[in-house]
């Protein structure tokens, strides 16, 4: 148990996640904690210093898992394992875009 500056208690050891340049990413584990603390009816805050995260990214987690359906609470579905995998897919789409199309000039230049 680990008290934090604004008063409140956290109650377990902060997570591991995977960690790049300072920011950490939720894991499976994070997120499938975070599902059922939502469904338990938790506040977001409280979600938040459970799993050791600001309450923005509970937030943009919550937005990303959603269903689309209302859970028991009547408040909008979370599904760990969709997030997960939209979170996959936005890792793919990363990156610089390129289009042949665009460099056309070069292709024929470097055709030459």
């Amino acid at each position: 148990m680990q008290i934090l500056q604004s008063g409140r208690v956290r109650q377990g050891p902060r997570k591991g996640g995977e960690n790049v340049s300072g920011y950490r990413y939720l894991t499976l584990a994070d997120r499938q904690t975070l599902e059922a603390l939502y469904l338990e009816g938790d506040r977001v805050q409280d979600i938040a210093d459970q799993i050791g995260v600001h309450v923005a990214t509970v937030y943009k987690e919550l937005k990303r898992g959603e269903t689309g359906g209302l859970d028991r609470n009547m408040r909008r579905e979370y599904s760990a394992t969709l997030a997960q995998r939209r979170l996959a897919e936005n890792f793919k789409r990363r990156g610089r875009k390129t289009d042949e199309a665009d460099h056309s000039d070069l292709a024929e230049a470097v055709k030459v």
